[in-house]
């Protein structure tokens, strides 16, 4: 189970920096986020990419929101949370993101706190999902007329 962090620690020291990010975005991408056989080298892979700024780590990320290991997507909701600005590059593949995350019903309270949380943080105007997002505001939060999710 450490292998993994112990070959990225290993390689971490005889590649750049720049090498060794696209090795781990690359051996992430081999994982997906719906395979249930290797989730701890996929929190692994997330915690060595968690490490660097490099600007390919956010959108690498972004489909293990819909990971289906809740301590995955928290970590990836760590990783994103202050990468990627309202309005900036990998801004709407994040709110899909986030989205998705509060519509999965097989996301628990943690997950969907987590992701509201995110949104509220990028004062996301989801005025135009108010009807899509009925029902998916989890505890704690409201979605307001104005489109923002605020906590409660």
């Amino acid at each position: 189970e450490n292998t993994v962090s112990s070959v990225l620690m290993t390689l971490g020291r005889l590649i750049t920096e720049e090498r060794m990010v696209k090795l781990v975005i690359d051996t992430l991408s081999e994982y997906r986020p719906e395979d249930h056989r290797t989730i701890q080298k996929r929190l692994q892979l997330v915690d060595a990419l968690s490490d660097h700024e490099h600007a390919d780590v956010a959108p690498a990320a972004i489909p293990y929101l819909m990971d289906h290991d809740d301590d995955i997507r928290i970590k990836v909701m760590d990783l994103l949370d202050g990468r990627i600005q309202r309005n900036g590059e990998h801004y709407p593949e994040l709110l899909e993101g986030l989205v998705s995350v509060l519509k999965d019903p097989h996301a628990g309270g943690r997950i969907t706190r987590r992701a509201a949380r995110m949104l509220s943080g990028l004062n996301a105007d989801l005025s135009k999902r108010l009807e899509e997002l009925d029902g998916y505001v989890p505890d704690g939060y409201i979605l307001g007329s104005n489109g923002r999710l605020n906590s409660q």
